[in-house]
């Protein structure tokens, strides 16, 4: 009891999950093989100590109870980890006892220790998955900053292997006598323990490249990569446009670098189509990652997420060839993930990692970045802030000094090896760059939004996947499988426990428009509004609910929610304006480094905004719905007033919809016509990532130039730098 009131102390195993289950686990076999290798102990202490393992739970059992966060993974987890962990470690301490080494507790010991990194290192090395099942720890899930853990099933399997290596451990000292009959069972139990073994892979106890080939079916070939992709998600011409795309990132992270890579060395880049898939076959969900310790580079990574993670994470393999030998990295994760961010400047689509240290006055002193580099520093800040500095120094670290430098920091791990008495000017140079970096004041709230999301570590209820979080997360899952009606019951579920989830009615809306629903959905929807009268304040919302009625034919009452949003919105500036001219309020910069701009702050104001000023006319409108809403849209088959439309507007909104339904587009090349038609002037850069997207899919027929020439100006710096990538890539 007390030593679980102790654990309360510390984040993550003050909870009655995973973590904790995992520490009691770990300890308790460590314990057990100790106490049963002392000469004289007495089969029953393994009781003794598996009550002792469990009361420690009971003060993490309260605090949940009292917090909410009390869940049955958890105790599903506590069921299958420490029981069996400590009858693992006492069984094979008692073994060794009876076979007599001459110091047996420290043989013990030494055997629980090989079996707990034992284990990890052969998997680390010859598999490329993130879980582990381990007879001493338990299961390791995969990702250390996964919010949200599941009991698997297939721990259940993993734990009947542990219970027969107990079994035979606990036979080994009555195997010395005539018994034919113990004798044959050991072999029995030996022999189940080989064939479950065997059916490891089966199981989905360990996922060998093998199994994760088999589970994706789709192949393709580079130069310097292999392509292994799901074959349901993603079609060939989309396999072909990646594998162009790995080429080109991977020449210009090597040329940056300095690298030469090895001739016929090929990296292996596994495609997934959605984080369920990549979860079931890695034990990643909702990240992508590299196993840079494994035999062969290799990357990992789900469809969605390909435009912010492809270059970031082949700098991690890139990397490789400069890391220390044992990793093939850094042991400061501080600088492997800010080589990675500094190198993949384009991966942000709203800010640059400059503007984020900026926004939140970040400027780190030298003891700081120290601390932030070191070995454990990297998780003691929150994500946002870890990757933002480090990304924003290293940036300037390569900028300033020779590429080589960077790289015997990387491999010695330390910041001093590499730049030694040049560190303090390294930070002075640094705080003199961000210093000329501007931010809006929309950016410096959405900056400082990020930096204050908690940590795993912060987390109420770390781990815990509840009955909340399972429907919604039920709901992605029929939706990315293609299944509408299935997505739409279970959002329903969703949003009678969560009527004011705006995000939700946003999908819902969406969903029943492109079902063919459009009357029945702003009937419910309205109904709905009624009851909470919130919903209605939503601006997207509003726009949603005007394109339903527009759908359904209800021409006059959309345009009635068009002007009353736009009155709404002449209202709430004119309290602004008469402010600016007044000059009753100042607008102050801050410190020279920040603009405020005096407009609504609101994202989804200004967005919806916009959706209204391209809603300006009823016949122009009544098109949009029918692109936005028209279900398997395609380039094959774009509607006959895209493909012969003289509007700009037109091909812009079909490539922004079909942009936003297809991650990474499956068309070979995009008409000249229509390519010049999306960028007629004037430019709108509400539409800037559909140009950015066109730019990679162009027709070789498009003028050099003619994207530079159209989108050139100035642009907010996360944009340039998209765009700058997306050009050069169109040059090479």
């Amino acid at each position: 009891m007390a030593l679980g009131c102790v654990l309360l102390l510390f984040p993550l195993v003050r909870s009655f999950h995973l973590d904790s289950a995992l520490v009691a686990g770990t300890v308790g076999a460590f314990a057990g093989a100790w106490m049963a290798a002392r000469p004289g102990a007495r089969d029953r202490g393994v009781l003794l100590l598996t009550a002792f393992v469990y009361a420690v739970a009971i003060p993490l059992v309260i605090r949940d109870g009292l917090t909410g966060c009390l869940s049955a993974d958890g105790a599903a987890f506590w069921l299958f980890i420490p029981l069996f962990s400590v009858f693992f470690g006492f069984s094979a301490g008692r073994a060794i006892r009876y076979l007599g080494p001459p110091l047996p507790r420290l043989a013990a010991v030494l055997f629980i220790v090989a079996v707990a990194t034992g284990g990890v290192l052969l998997s680390m090395y010859f598999l490329p998955q993130l879980f582990f099942f381990n007879h001493v720890f338990g299961y390791w899930p995969g990702a250390i900053y996964d919010q949200n853990v599941h009991f698997p099933g297939r721990m259940i399997l993993y734990r009947f292997i542990t219970l027969g290596w107990i079994a035979a451990f606990w036979l080994i000292p009555h195997l010395r006598g005539p018994d034919g009959l113990l004798k044959g069972i050991f072999a029995l139990i030996l022999l189940s323990i080989s064939l479950n073994y065997l059916l490891a892979t089966q199981h989905g106890i360990i996922s060998p490249e093998s199994r994760i080939r088999a589970g994706l079916g789709g192949s393709h070939q580079t130069e310097h990569f292999e392509l292994y992709y799901s074959k349901s998600d993603f079609h060939p011409h989309e396999a072909a446009f990646l594998g162009r795309l790995h080429e080109f990132h991977f020449r210009e992270l090597t040329d940056t670098l300095g690298i030469r890579w090895p001739e016929g060395k090929r990296i292996r880049s596994y495609l997934y189509g959605e984080e369920w898939q990549m979860q079931q076959l890695t034990g990643a969900k909702g990240v992508s990652y590299v196993p840079v310790w494994s035999r062969h580079p290799q990357m990992h990574m789900r469809k969605s997420a390909l435009d912010g993670t492809l270059r970031h994470e082949m700098v991690h393999v890139i990397a490789r060839r400069f890391g220390n030998r044992l990793l093939n990295a850094s042991w400061s994760i501080g600088l492997v993930e800010g080589l990675a961010v500094a190198l993949a400047p384009a991966s942000s689509t709203r800010l640059t990692h400059d503007q984020m240290v900026v926004s939140n006055d970040a400027f780190y002193s030298r003891e700081e970045l120290e601390r932030l580099f070191s070995f454990t520093g990297f998780y003691r800040e929150t994500g946002p802030a870890a990757y933002a500095v480090s990304g924003s120094f290293v940036a300037t670290l390569l900028q300033e000094y020779p590429v080589e430098r960077f790289k015997e920091a990387y491999r010695r791990s330390s910041l001093q090896a590499g730049y030694g008495d040049r560190l303090g000017d390294a930070v002075t140079a640094w705080h003199h760059k961000v210093a000329g970096v501007t931010v809006t004041e929309e950016e410096t709230v959405l900056a400082q939004a990020l930096f204050t999301t908690p940590s795993l570590f912060d987390e109420r209820c770390p781990r815990t996947w509840t009955s909340a979080q399972r429907k919604p997360d039920a709901f992605r899952f029929a939706l990315a499988r293609g299944d509408s009606v299935r997505a739409v019951a279970l959002l329903e579920d969703v949003l009678d426990a969560q009527p004011r989830w705006e995000a939700g009615w946003m999908q819902w809306m969406q969903l029943r428009l492109e079902m063919g629903y459009p009357g029945k959905a702003a009937e419910e929807f309205t109904a709905a509004a009624k009851e909470h009268p919130g919903l209605m304040e939503h601006p997207l919302l509003r726009v949603r609910l005007a394109d339903a009625h527009m759908e359904a034919g209800q021409r006059e009452r959309a345009w009635e929610l068009r002007e009353r949003a736009l009155e709404l919105r002449e209202n709430a500036l004119r309290v602004p304006e008469r402010e600016k001219r007044t000059g009753q309020k100042e607008q102050s910069a801050g410190t020279g480094s920040r603009t405020v701009t005096g407009e609504v702050s609101s994202v989804a104001e200004k967005q919806a905004y916009q959706a209204w000023q391209r809603r300006s006319d009823p016949e122009r409108w009544q098109e949009m719905v029918r692109i936005l809403y028209k279900p398997g849209l395609s380039m094959e088959h774009p509607p006959e007033f895209v493909a012969g439309s003289g509007d700009p507007l037109m091909v812009r909104v079909f490539f922004a919809e079909w942009f936003r339904r297809n991650p990474v587009p499956a068309a070979e090349r995009i008409p000249v016509e229509l390519v010049e038609k999306a960028l007629e002037r004037p430019i709108d850069l509400f539409f800037f990532e559909t140009y950015r997207n066109l730019i990679y899919l162009a027709s070789p027929e498009v003028p050099a130039g003619f994207f530079g020439e159209r989108l050139g100006g100035w642009m907010r710096p996360a944009r340039q730098a998209r765009l700058e990538e997306a050009l050069r890539f169109a040059g090479s």
